[in-house]
C-alpha cells in the first residue's frame, strides 16, 4: 500500500513536470513567432519604400515622357505650318507675293503702294501666273513714255486667244489705277470694217499711248517711243500683259524711290 501510494505521488509529480515542460515549449514557440513576425514588420516596411519609391520614378519617366512627346507634336506643327508659310509666301523684286487658292483658281497675291497726282493709296495686284516664271519673258521698255490716254490695240489672232479677256481686264485696271484713260482697238483695217472698232496701231496713232499685241514666234515686250508693242507667241497674251503690268510697277516704284533719295 504504501508502495503504490507513492507512486501515484511520483505519477503527479511527472505529469505536473511535463506539464510544465509543455507550457514552456508553448511560450518559447509563441514567443518565437513574434520575434520572426518582429523581425518580419521591418522587412515589409522597406519593401513598401521600395515600391513607393520605383512607382515614383515610374510617374516622373512617364511625366517627362510626355512632355517630350508633347513638345515634339508642337514642334512638328510649328514646321508644317512654317513650312507652308514658306511655300505659299515669297519675295519678287522687293514685293512680297502670295500664293492664294480660290476654289480651283491660284491667284499670286501682292499689295502695291502708288503714287498719283491725288495721292497715294494701296493697289491689289493679283496674277494668274508666278511672278517668278514672268521674269523669262524679255521687257525692255521704259513707263516715262506713258501719257494720260492709253489705246490697248490688239491683233485679230490675238485677241481670239482664250485668255485675251481676262488681258484685257488686267491692263484696264492697271491703267486706271494709275488714273490713265484707256482704250480699245483692234490693229486690223479689215477687221475694223466689218466689227466697227476702231483701227489704231503704232504707225497711225496720234498723241496718244499704244499698247499694241501683236502674233510673234517669240514672246516678248519693247518700246519705239510712244509705242509699247506686246509680241505674243502660243496665245501667251495673259503671260506678256502681266509681266507688262508687273514691271511697269516694279519701273514706278524704282522710280519714286529714286526722288525719295
Amino acid at each position: 500500500m504504501f508502495f503504490n501510494m507513492a507512486n501515484r505521488k511520483k505519477g503527479k509529480k511527472e505529469k505536473k513536470e511535463a506539464h510544465q515542460e509543455n507550457k514552456k515549449e508553448e511560450i518559447e514557440i509563441t514567443e518565437g513567432k513574434e520575434k520572426e513576425e518582429g523581425q518580419k514588420e521591418p522587412l515589409k516596411e522597406e519593401k513598401r519604400e521600395i515600391d513607393k519609391k520605383i512607382s515614383e520614378k515610374m510617374e516622373k519617366e512617364i511625366k517627362i515622357l510626355l512632355v517630350i512627346m508633347i513638345i515634339a507634336f508642337v514642334l512638328f506643327f510649328v514646321f508644317i505650318w512654317i513650312s507652308k508659310t514658306a511655300a505659299f509666301s515669297f519675295k519678287y523684286e522687293d514685293l512680297k507675293f502670295r500664293k492664294e487658292a480660290y476654289g480651283n483658281i491660284i491667284f499670286y497675291h501682292t499689295q502695291i503702294n502708288i503714287a498719283r497726282p491725288d495721292g497715294r493709296f494701296v493697289y491689289d495686284l493679283y496674277l494668274r501666273n508666278d511672278p517668278r516664271k514672268l521674269e523669262k519673258i524679255p521687257a525692255n521698255f521704259s513707263v516715262m513714255n506713258i501719257s494720260m490716254n492709253v489705246v490697248a490695240s490688239f491683233a485679230p489672232e490675238v485677241d481670239r486667244c482664250p485668255y485675251a479677256p481676262l488681258a484685257g481686264v488686267a491692263i484696264g485696271n492697271f491703267f486706271s489705277a494709275l488714273k490713265v484713260n484707256i482704250s480699245g482697238a483692234t490693229a486690223d483695217a479689215d477687221f475694223a470694217n466689218s466689227t466697227g472698232k476702231p483701227f489704231v496701231t503704232c504707225e497711225n496713232a496720234v498723241n496718244q499711248t499704244i499698247i499694241e499685241f501683236r502674233v510673234s514666234n517669240e514672246s516678248s515686250i519693247k518700246q519705239e517711243n510712244t509705242c509699247y508693242i506686246i509680241n505674243v507667241k502660243n496665245c501667251e497674251v495673259l503671260e506678256t500683259t502681266e509681266r507688262f503690268v508687273l514691271s511697269s510697277f516694279i519701273k514706278l516704284l524704282d522710280f519714286t524711290n529714286s526722288i525719295k533719295k
